[in-house]
């Protein structure tokens, strides 16, 4: 009898907190549950602290699209830290619907992403208003944790004062090896701490905090608050993906969100800011400010295209085997996993033949995304796995992002032979770097880029 181990543990309505009073992790059951993600930033990690609550509902829209950002890049695991709802007080002017409204769409923002796309099992996403002691600890905990060599990006995505809170209780020299990442001045005023100056209690600039390391980038609004038709391509799209971030950017949008700054709008603003942290280059330098609904077209369009450009990976210590509804051979007892992007149901011990199928597992893992099979490699029970050999794609590429079919420890060299990157992961970013071509080295492959 086939034994089928369902590794998702909830739908999203089990793993949201609709009471808007708590905000669990997304529920990792032991032994059961596994992501794959290869680590690919040399920039450090990153920490994101957005509002959405009182003044202004486009988190609700920006969050999804951030945590998507990371995932194409391939920087979901630098992700170190996500809070939200970090306006602490609500000012005259300030709409708040009832019931926790925004709190409950933001922790959905959160949770509904991460289940789709995928690489965050690592996260527990924060809300500020009602763990504001954990947030503020744990963002602590982050910064104490940053070196010359690994710095914390903190994103600054709404009021400052959460930030404030945890960098005076971080040891002062730590604070030195931090990045803040601001694009609006209303982001820079909080409740009782400003960024730079003044501040009803003080700013974080007098706790130490080098001025020279906060990255004032343009306002992001101009290019990403767009009228909703603008993402018709990802209400449109196949992808269940793709048409989630669209999904809730109507939702931050809506009347009830009491809101009239954006209805109409698609406003994933402050999305732009992790766009620019995952285009710097590895020294902190460069990044595109010019973030914009065409760019993020193209990169989460490339990513879900499947095999061209989101390689056939499965967990750790697994080897592909079939596409969905090929049919495996089976000689000897043998454990196989189906899925894609990083989530994954399994057959233990399975005897016999098996279609690579939702039928055959029992559920659909995930859905609206082409699936595949693949066997424990240590195990040999089956007739005919393939052998991936590196393959990059695109190659050449327009925008300097390229993807690697496996995770690699890797070289990439000028024309010159100049070493200008030494990574590890499953994608390469030039687009800082001119036209041109580019050699990409690992330990026993050579390729030209195309950039």
């Amino acid at each position: 009898m086939k034994k089928s181990i369902q590794i998702i543990s909830t739908l999203i309505l089990g793993v949201c907190s609709f009471n808007g009073l708590s905000n669990p992790k997304i529920p990792l059951t032991p032994n059961h549950v596994e992501s794959f993600a290869v680590l690919t930033a040399a920039t450090g990690r990153i920490a994101i602290i957005a509002d959405g609550n009182y003044r202004d509902p486009d988190d609700i829209a920006g969050t999804p699209v951030s945590l998507a950002i990371l995932r194409a890049f391939g920087k979901e695991k630098k992700l170190v830290h996500y809070s939200h709802s970090c306006d602490l007080r609500k000012a005259a002017n300030d709409a708040d619907p009832p019931n926790n409204l925004r709190h409950k769409d933001m922790q959905l923002s959160c949770d509904g992403t991460a289940q789709r796309w995928g690489g965050f099992e690592h996260i527990t996403f924060y809300n500020c208003q009602t763990q504001k002691e954990a947030t503020i600890n744990h963002l602590r905990d982050q910064i104490n944790a940053s070196t010359s060599s690994d710095p914390l990006w903190i994103i600054e995505a709404g009021e400052p004062d959460i930030i404030w809170e945890a960098m005076n209780k971080a040891q002062s020299a730590k604070r030195k090896l931090c990045y803040i990442v601001t694009h609006h001045p209303n982001n820079d005023r909080g409740d009782d701490y400003n960024l730079v100056s003044g501040g009803a209690k003080g700013n974080i600039v007098d706790l130490g905090f080098p001025a020279a390391n906060i990255r004032d980038i343009p306002d992001q609004n101009t290019l990403l608050k767009k009228p909703l038709s603008t993402w018709n391509w990802a209400k449109n799209h196949s992808d269940s993906r793709i048409k989630w971030l669209y999904e809730r950017g109507f939702r931050a949008q809506e009347p009830i969100q009491q809101y009239g700054g954006i209805v109409g709008d698609m406003d994933p603003s402050d999305a732009g800011m992790i766009y620019y942290w995952c285009t710097l280059k590895a020294d902190g330098t460069g990044g595109d400010t010019k973030c914009d609904v065409p760019k993020l077209e193209k990169l989460f369009t490339d990513y879900v295209k499947g095999s061209d450009n989101n390689p056939i990976i499965g967990p750790p210590g697994y080897t592909y085997i079939a596409e969905e509804n090929g049919t495996i051979a089976i000689t000897s007892p043998v454990d196989i996993a189906y899925g894609s992007n990083g989530t994954f149901i399994y057959l233990k011990n399975q005897t016999q033949n098996v279609t690579c199928s939702n039928t055959a597992f029992g559920s659909d893992p995930i859905p609206g995304v082409k699936k595949y099979c693949f066997v424990k490699s240590a195990i040999t029970g089956v007739e005919s796995t393939e052998v991936q050999n590196l393959k990059v794609y695109p190659n050449p590429s327009v925008d300097g992002v390229f993807y690697l079919s496996k995770n690699e420890v890797f070289n990439v060299l000028s024309e010159d032979g100049e070493v200008l990157i030494k990574d590890e992961g499953k994608s390469i970013n030039l687009s800082n770097y001119p036209s041109g071509i580019y050699i990409l080295q690992t330990s026993n492959t050579t390729i030209k880029l195309v950039r």
